[in-house]
Order: structure tokens, then C-alpha cells, then sequence
């Protein structure tokens, strides 16, 4: 963790991020940042319709993760954190869920927010198949996910592929695939996590 201010934990809806981050945080005794899902009625909003609601949405995630990450690391006395998301899942998301000028503006305000946040030094993405993420979600139980299709589940893979395979020199990336791991409850696989870690 000394070469590692900031540790991202990133991958689609269900693929284990917050368990992960949870994980790492503990084993570094870093700072732990987790997103507050259910603080945001407008994800529940846009799961049903996503008409009208897929800029408010985006935006709030994106001032929200700002605030979040600002406040972390514009403490001086600020140690290393771990974080179930980076900045980036914004223009992921809003690749997938916006068009035309909301999608021009989203990104405007993403540009001029990002911009004085940190890169993470490492990110850690996670890669499952939907048949995977589909059953996580189903396990986990929140009510406004369950309705979840896989096809848009498949376009949000597509997108974290596409931007980490064409960005790849914004960071450090480790790619997991989540197949068959479970590193909560199997103690060995959390250990070949920090294996692919500290062979960085």
C-alpha cells in the first residue's frame, strides 16, 4: 500500500466491487470510500423509467463522487483510501445512458469536476459474466434492482472494455475475472488477489 495512495475497486452492477474494496481497506488499514446507493431515490426512479431521468441521475452520481473524493483528498492529513468506484464509472455510465446534448453537457461537467480529483494509482476492474452478475444481484436483494435486463448489463461491460482497452495508460489496471472467485467467503481467493497486488 506504500506505492498506493488510492486504490479503485471498479466493474459493473453486482460484480463484487463494495465486497472487495471492503477487503483491501481492512488488509491495508486504508481509508474506506463506498458509494451510498440507497441515499439516491432517482436510481430507483430511472430502473423503472429511464425517460427524464437518466441526466439528473447521472449528475447526481457525478457531484456526489466529486464531493466525495474532494473532501478525502483535499485533506492534508489525508491517508490512502480505498474506493468501491473512480471518477471514470461516470463517463462510463453516462455513455450507455445518455445521447445528443445531455450527453455533451454531462461531459463538460465531468471534464471541469474530474480535473482536480486524483487519478487512483491502481485499478482493480472486475469482469463477470452477466449470467454472473445477474445471480449477485438477485442474491444481494435490492428491490429496484431486481427488474435489472441483462442487455443492459452487457452494454455496461462493454463500455468499462471499451474505455480501460482504449485509456490504458491513464492508470494502473488489474483485471479480475470474477468466474468461479470468491474472495469473501474463500480466504485463499482473496489471497491470489493480493498475490496479482504486490506483484505490481
Amino acid at each position: 500500500m506504500r506505492e498506493f495512495n488510492y486504490i479503485a475497486v471498479e466493474g459493473n452492477i453486482g460484480a463484487g466491487k463494495t465486497s472487495l474494496a471492503k477487503l483491501l481497506a481492512t488488509r491495508y488499514g486504508a481509508e474506506l470510500l463506498l458509494e451510498q446507493f440507497d441515499e439516491r431515490p432517482l436510481l430507483q426512479r430511472f430502473y423503472a423509467d429511464p425517460a427524464g431521468v437518466a441526466l439528473p441521475l447521472e449528475l447526481s452520481f457525478l457531484t456526489a463522487r466529486y464531493s466525495q473524493l474532494a473532501g478525502h483528498f483535499g485533506n492534508p492529513g489525508a491517508g490512502p483510501a480505498v474506493a468501491d468506484y473512480a471518477m471514470v464509472k461516470c463517463l462510463v455510465f453516462a455513455a450507455v445512458n445518455l445521447a445528443g446534448e445531455e450527453a455533451v453537457l454531462f461531459n463538460r461537467c465531468y471534464e471541469l469536476l474530474s480535473a482536480s480529483l486524483p487519478r487512483p494509482d491502481l485499478l482493480v476492474y472486475l469482469h463477470d459474466s452477466t449470467e454472473g452478475l445477474m445471480q449477485n444481484i438477485r442474491r444481494r436483494g435490492r428491490a429496484y434492482e431486481q427488474d435489472l435486463k441483462t442487455d443492459y448489463l452487457l452494454k455496461i461491460q462493454e463500455a468499462y472494455e471499451g474505455y480501460i482497452n482504449y485509456n490504458s495508460d491513464w492508470t494502473r489496471v488489474i483485471r479480475l475475472d470474477m468466474a468461479g472467485l470468491d474472495f469473501v467467503n474463500r480466504k485463499a481467493d482473496f489471497e491470489s488477489v493480493l498475490d496479482h497486488l504486490e506483484a505490481i
